[in-house]
This record gives structure tokens, C-alpha cells and sequence, in this order.
């Protein structure tokens, strides 16, 4: 059991004691709920208002938002479990790309 509440703990690397993750972070986080090829977490001139954490399925960081299923060019990165998206939240910059969810799955996010 413990193994697995290792695996989900995305904090992990971190915050490598028990201590300094009680409450810490997550009292300031909310989930959001990811679908595959629809969930659209922010688009290009947005400003950055929020920071992601992918923890499960991934994310894929396109130049422009597919519009259609025809017009998926291939993303310029991926983003799986434990990474984190959108560092312009902490300058609220505007973002330059457009990050879409290929696979079903959870981020949290700050504010």
C-alpha cells in the first residue's frame, strides 16, 4: 500500500519528507479533470493565471490549438506525471503555446 501512495504522491522528489508535505501545497490546489484530445488547459496570448502539475495521463504543448481531428500537428513537448506546466504564473506572462491533453487524466492547479 505504501508503494502506491508513493507512486501518486507527485510532491515526492520535492518535498522528500512526510513533514514538509503535510497540508503545505496542497491546501492551495484544486484538480481538474482531464479528457483526452478536448480538455484545452490554456491557449497561446492567454495570460498565465495558473500552475499545472500533470498527474496522470499527458499533455501535449502545441504552436497553435488543433481545431479539428484532421489538423493534429505533432506537439513540441509531452508532459506526463510529476511535471509541471505554465512557469509564466509566476511573471503572469502571456503564454506562446497552447497546451491540449492527449490522454484522459488529472492536473492540479494553483491560482
Amino acid at each position: 500500500v505504501e508503494k502506491q501512495q508513493m507512486a501518486l504522491e507527485p510532491f515526492g522528489e520535492i518535498l522528500p519528507s512526510d513533514a514538509s508535505r503535510a497540508g503545505c501545497p496542497w491546501q492551495y490546489c484544486r484538480k481538474t479533470t482531464m479528457v483526452g484530445h478536448k480538455t484545452v488547459l490554456y491557449s497561446t496570448g492567454d495570460v498565465a493565471s495558473q500552475l499545472f502539475l500533470v498527474h496522470s495521463g499527458a499533455v501535449g504543448i502545441f504552436v497553435r490549438r488543433p481545431m479539428s481531428e484532421e489538423e493534429w500537428d505533432s506537439p513540441v513537448a509531452v508532459f506526463r506525471h510529476g511535471c509541471f506546466l505554465s512557469i509564466r504564473f509566476f511573471t503572469r506572462g502571456k503564454y506562446h503555446f497552447t497546451a491540449v491533453a492527449l490522454e484522459d487524466g488529472e492536473v492540479v492547479h494553483w491560482d
